[in-house]
């Protein structure tokens, strides 16, 4: 998913066995993730290194609500960002 030049914002409210993919999550343009759903804190974020198409990325899993890792909730990867970069202030709740 290719959210394009300026300022976006990536939604997601469903969560299950998928994983997207966000091409060009720029944080220095202010790109941000919103969340919606079970997921409605930072802390129900997990964040793993990932590698995709050869680039050190990071793999974003969830928690449920009752804050246990959930396989079948899917996941994101954020392509090319790396995890020490990210921040509770690139996602929205």
């Amino acid at each position: 998913m290719f959210g394009g030049s300026g300022n976006d914002e990536f939604v997601f409210e469903d969560f299950d066995l998928g994983f997207d993919v966000i091409d060009d999550f720029q944080q220095s343009g202010n790109d941000k993730i919103r969340f919606g759903g079970e997921i409605d804190n930072y802390s129900d974020l997990i964040f793993l290194n990932y590698m995709y198409e050869g680039a050190v990325s990071t793999l974003i899993r969830f928690k449920d609500s009752s804050g246990v890792f959930n396989p079948d909730m899917g996941g994101i990867v954020l392509a090319g960002v790396q995890i020490s970069t990210l921040g509770s202030n690139d996602f929205i709740f």
